[in-house]
């Protein structure tokens, strides 16, 4: 391949990599969508990379193994890149909402808890003790994402499928069914403020 299509297949990549990182802004209604629109973008990569090896490699029996190499670093690559993306925007979104969470959670603590959405955030909160405030964020049917102030810092416990079996939860059974849902996982922010992921 000339110099041209190196800088090509380089445009391409920095692209890939800035698109897996900001896949966690596809809102989750656009999955399908924001997946077949990254297949599209890998395939069109993968034609790059056959284009810049075949004439080195001479035979497609050496170029085809390279570039099925090459597609599972990408999958891996995009797997490991959306998930620091989640972290980052999830962070960045907690950051925003914190004012407002305290606030809840300061009136909650309090027995005075407002009705409704508060400036703009729906909430739920488990009286406790000790008390719990649950922040929705997103999810489609009983699958869903929350950010949890949990003042005793139990829900840290919840670390997805014991044995990625799929029956049994890694959580303390008494904390298992929170806010009319399964909690699954959670992962702290700060303080005793936690993502956590419900089913």
């Amino acid at each position: 391949m000339r110099r041209g299509g190196w800088i090509w297949l380089t445009a391409w990549l920095v692209g890939f990599v800035g698109l897996s990182i900001g896949f966690a802004l596809v809102p989750i209604v656009f999955y399908i969508q924001g997946f077949a629109g990254m297949a599209a973008y890998t395939v069109a990569g993968l034609w790059l990379v056959t284009a810049a090896l075949h004439p080195r490699l001479r035979t497609a029996w050496l170029t085809a193994p390279v570039v099925a190499g090459v597609a599972i670093g990408l999958f891996l690559g995009f797997s490991t890149l959306v998930g620091l993306g989640y972290q980052a925007v999830g962070y960045m979104q907690f950051r925003a909402a914190r004012p407002v969470y305290d606030d809840v959670v300061h009136l909650a603590e309090g027995g005075s808890t407002p009705a409704g959405p508060y400036r703009g955030v729906r909430f739920d909160v488990e009286p406790g003790p000790p008390v719990r405030v649950a922040f929705p964020i997103d999810g489609i049917g009983d699958n869903w994402t929350a950010v949890i102030h949990d003042p005793s810092d139990r829900v840290a416990s919840a670390h997805g499928w014991a044995d990625g079996d799929g029956v049994e939860y890694t959580v303390a059974p008494d904390l298992q069914e929170l806010f009319g849902g399964d909690l699954l996982s959670c992962r702290h922010l700060e303080d005793h403020y936690y993502r956590c992921s419900f089913t």
